[in-house]
């Protein structure tokens, strides 16, 4: 009788040879592992989806995964020991009282104005600008505009608008590019000691210039025009 014979009248199963237990192994590895994948998928499709920015529509292009992403703040309490300005409302911060401060980008302020800062924090000096939204330099709070913009509209309304070519004469362009330079890297200075109304000026359309998307952004440009036009958007 011959051997395999034998073993299956004993009722005990022949013995696999290697590419047949290779290809049952490999079969009983992707059974075990497709759930796995397909779960963590699906309960990673909300996180993703929470991250997507507001620009983009689901059937439009998203972002490359590869740009260069800034960090939230990460805000931590802290007792004022050394003088230091609160960066929203510019006021000093008082010896012995709270104070928050980002780990990441060490800005500071008072504890009820942490919501008027950025959502993240600003990039590193000398990176990109091309890579920066509005949205990403909006705070939390309500109305959501970025500290820049509402506080150089506020100075050029309060002393420019009676100032003949506002918006148009352009102000020193070293002064513009280091007094923006010190808004973004979280430097508090009291714009109403900068003397040319025109350096504000363009501070604000340095800013607005170098977002990677105008006011107006591309995914809802055509649904302005369609509101200016008279046309019914739905």
């Amino acid at each position: 009788m011959a051997p395999e014979t034998w073993i299956n009248v004993m009722g005990i199963a022949p013995q696999e040879t290697r590419d047949t237990r290779e290809t049952r192994d490999t079969r009983d590895t992707r059974e075990t592992e497709e759930p796995v994948c397909t779960a963590s998928r699906e309960s990673a499709g909300p996180v993703a989806a929470d991250q997507t920015s507001g620009w983009f529509h689901r059937d439009e292009e998203e972002p490359s995964m590869g740009r260069e992403t800034r960090a939230a703040h990460v805000f931590l309490s802290k007792t004022v020991i050394r003088p230091e300005v609160c960066l929203p409302c510019g006021k000093r911060l008082r010896f012995g009282k709270m104070a928050v401060k980002c780990r990441s980008c060490r800005c500071v302020a008072h504890p009820e104005c942490k919501g008027q800062l950025g959502a993240r924090c600003p990039p590193p000096a000398g990176s990109s600008a091309r890579q920066n939204s509005l949205e990403d330099w909006a705070p939390a709070t309500q109305p959501k505009v970025p500290l820049l913009m509402v506080e150089c509209v506020a100075e050029i309304e309060r002393r420019g608008l009676e100032e003949r070519g506002l918006y148009r004469v352009p102000g020193a362009e070293r002064l513009v590019k280091e007094l923006r330079q010190r808004f973004l890297q979280g430097k508090t200075t009291p714009l109403s000691k900068v003397p040319d109304v025109h350096v504000l000026c363009g501070v604000l359309k340095d800013f607005l210039r170098t977002l990677s998307e105008p006011l107006v952004p591309f995914s809802l440009h055509q649904r302005f025009m369609q509101a200016a036009g008279g046309t019914p958007v739905y």
